[in-house]
């Protein structure tokens, strides 16, 4: 369920590995220019003005373009792809752990009104004992006065002599009924202390219960809180390394349209063929199109502007080229400084648009 100690290590090797590469990359293109200003250094009489001019075109675009992209680009992306994806699966568990919380916080609840019912419960029962037991002492006080009644009676029978010994016998047979109620009395008096004692007893432990069952539910709330910010927490970790992916890849094209340029003014200055392909078979223009088509859709007027800039860069370096081959300097000086406020441009448009789909 956790990210392992060695799948972070694996990705940082990875990381450092394609960080050497890129700047090892990155250093090419700063040699390249470093090159280019030792020409520009060189006396006009070898150089023709439009050719210095160019190349004050280049130095003036790469000048400190570069340095920004030292540290950036291409495995991080994928260090981060590897990121969502853990980001996404912790999401996906942390789901299934807020469902079975609430599963829990529903089992506990259902707990909560059985011990309710309980405490209910027990309250009647008490209360059905202490009836009982007032209902005992009403017959213990019926048994007194039947005895009561008894003794006089036989006080009586015995005052009247042989006239009164059919009454005696009546009062001896109450007498002996009074016993046997007063015993039954007891009895049930012993029991309904027993009822009592135990009936308080549960009382007691009902309501522990609850108040138990209360501690869990606090606890649970608190719990269930806990996890509602790790999910929010996870959600903002997953569409910041989103919106972070993206302006890489921004970065990363802004670092291909370099590579691509710098293709051009070598040709234009040591005549080494370059190789200028068109906007949609370029990295920058596949993560475009893609980019295009889902979080950017909703911009289309960037999505319109980028797009335009992008294919101005491509088409424009051709010309150039062209215009170069065919002696017309000036127009191929013109041509690429439209190409390089193009890149600036698309550029800015749509790391912007970036940030703005991510707010």
């Amino acid at each position: 369920m956790f990210v392992s100690k060695k799948k972070i290590q694996d990705l940082k090797t990875k990381y450092e590995a394609e960080l050497s590469e890129l700047k090892s990359e990155n250093s090419d293109l700063q040699s390249t220019i470093s090159d280019l200003k030792s020409q520009l250094q060189v006396p006009a009489s070898t150089i023709d003005d439009t050719r210095n001019k160019i190349l004050e075109v280049l130095l003036n675009s790469y000048d400190g373009g570069t340095e920004f992209l030292q540290n950036n680009i291409q495995e991080n992306l994928l260090m981060l792809d590897d990121i969502n994806e853990l980001n996404a699966k912790n999401g996906e568990q942390m789901i299934n752990v807020e469902s079975q919380t609430q599963t829990i916080a529903q089992t506990i609840e259902t707990i909560q009104e059985y011990s309710n019912q309980l405490g209910d419960d027990s309250n009647s029962l008490n209360d059905s004992v202490i009836s009982i037991a007032e209902i005992i002492n009403l017959i213990k006080d019926i048994s007194d006065q039947t005895n009561l009644l008894a003794l006089n009676a036989a006080i009586e029978a015995a005052r009247a002599g042989e006239h009164g010994r059919g009454f005696a016998v009546v009062a001896d047979e109450v007498r002996k009924l009074a016993e046997r109620t007063q015993k039954a009395t007891q009895e049930i008096e012993i029991n309904i202390n027993s009822l009592k004692q135990n009936s308080s007893s549960m009382l007691d432990i009902s309501n522990t219960f609850i108040d138990e069952t209360g501690k869990v539910m606090l606890i649970l709330d608190t719990f269930n809180s806990n996890i509602e910010n790790v999910m929010e927490n996870s959600s903002s970790i997953r569409a910041q390394t989103g919106s972070l992916t993206n302006e890489i890849n921004v970065s990363n094209g802004k670092l291909n349209h370099i590579k691509l340029k710098v293709q051009a003014y070598k040709e234009l200055f040591n005549d080494v063929p370059a190789n200028i392909i068109d906007e949609q078979s370029c990295e920058f223009g596949k993560w475009f199109s893609m980019a295009a088509g889902s979080f950017l859709k909703s911009n289309t007027q960037a999505v319109s502007s980028v797009t335009r800039h992008h294919r101005n860069v491509h088409i424009g370096l051709t010309d150039t080229l062209k215009l170069f081959k065919d002696g017309k300097e000036s127009e191929a000086l013109v041509r690429l400084k439209d190409v390089e406020i193009s890149s600036d441009i698309g550029f800015k448009e749509l790391i912007s648009a970036v940030r703005s789909s991510s707010n």
